[in-house]
């Protein structure tokens, strides 16, 4: 097993990097896998970096690649841009049935107010309130349509060219 594991990393060791003789023999230089005199050097060479035969077809995989997950990538964007809007819609449609739910309420507490003698004050009190509801709830719903139009705007920015 040690003899295998030799081999192996003797093989690797050749495959990364190289050992040459450089001899000077009167003036001409010569590279040698065995030493050759007494004016030789060792010169160790690394193998360049392995490349595909077709780099080109690469790069371009590459870029086809990357558009792609640039493309993955908006559409996520946009989905999630989307989901956003439709659930501020539904939580702006659910505060506008709980607004007039209560102006209704309201409504005919005040019509019963009508009713009754001592209902003027009643029914002014009613009205102050259903004033301050219709404002609360007002100034909810146009917060949620500002942050509605921006999601709007972020969507059609994503269908321009």
């Amino acid at each position: 097993m040690s003899l295998s594991l030799l081999f192996a990393v003797s093989s690797w060791i050749a495959s990364t990097a190289s050992s040459v003789y450089k001899c000077d023999n009167g003036g001409t230089v010569v590279y040698s896998q065995f030493p050759c005199g007494d004016n030789q050097q060792v010169v160790t060479i690394t193998p360049p970096p392995k490349m595909s035969t077709n780099e080109h077809a690469d790069s371009t995989d590459n870029l086809k690649h990357q558009k792609t997950l640039e493309q993955v990538d908006l559409y996520v964007e946009l989905e999630q841009i989307k989901r956003e809007f439709e659930q501020l819609e539904g939580k702006r449609n659910r505060l506008m049935k709980q607004r007039d739910a209560k102006l209704d309420a309201l409504m005919r507490k005040k019509q019963s107010a009508n009713n009754n003698l001592a209902g003027a004050q009643w029914e002014t009190s009613i009205s102050e309130e259903m004033n301050a509801v219709s404002k609360s709830f007002d100034t909810d719903i146009k917060s949620l349509d500002a942050r509605l139009d921006r999601l709007v705007e972020k969507i059609k920015a994503f269908k321009r060219p």
